[in-house]
């Protein structure tokens, strides 16, 4: 008897407010989430771990407003302290899915985690020799914010792979004298100045 009441109690606490851990979870989510769109293209498994993600952290935190909501209509007395509940439990899951939505939208993130890592990346890509292809950089080596690999020089520019899905890569390109060149079904996107998001396709 008394554990079904202390589990009552644990439900009805865990409704009414979000513990720590699911907080914790929540922004963990919006970590991930902007680690991966600020990226030059997505991570598969980065991509089904945010979806399984907001699948759950949403059930829960929907559960709690359908809850909320229900015991304002049933019992009148809790109307407002419900509604405020409510309102108040709701800002951190709507300002970080608006900020993850907008985030993806204009794709700032990008552009950002680049400038952060521009002077790294310059003084790489001065290390990269002419005509270098795949081979110069076999494995995976961090420069700056990105995990770069596949480095290439062609025709005055220096691209290299910073994600990939297991089907179509991306990563950027440092072209400083022209446009990046377009090998088989490349496809660019400028950024700013001297570089751009290069996608390669199989």
């Amino acid at each position: 008897m008394k554990a079904k009441k202390r589990l009552g109690k644990f439900l009805r606490l865990s409704l009414e407010r979000p513990s720590v851990v699911e907080i914790f979870l929540t922004l963990l989510w919006f970590g991930l989430a902007v680690i991966t769109i600020s990226n030059a293209g997505q991570d598969l498994l980065y991509l089904i771990i945010l979806w399984f993600g907001i699948m759950a952290i949403g059930a829960v935190w929907a559960l709690r407003g359908v809850f909320h909501l229900i015991r304002s209509v049933v019992r009148s007395d809790d109307r407002r302290l419900a509604l405020k509940r409510l309102g108040a439990w709701s800002v951190l899951p709507v300002i970080i899915l608006l900020a993850a939505g907008a985030a993806a939208k204009h794709n700032k993130l990008l552009t950002i985690r680049l400038e952060l890592s521009e002077t790294a990346l310059q003084e790489f890509v001065q290390e990269v020799p002419p005509g270098a292809d795949e081979e110069f950089s076999e494995k995976k080596r961090w420069v700056g914010l990105f995990q770069v690999s596949d480095v290439q020089h062609l025709d005055g520019c220096v691209r290299f792979i910073t994600t990939g899905d297991g089907f179509d890569d991306a990563g950027l390109a440092y072209c400083p004298e022209g446009k990046p060149p377009v090998v088989g079904e490349d496809s660019y996107r400028h950024l700013y100045g001297p570089w751009w998001v290069w996608e390669r396709s199989w």
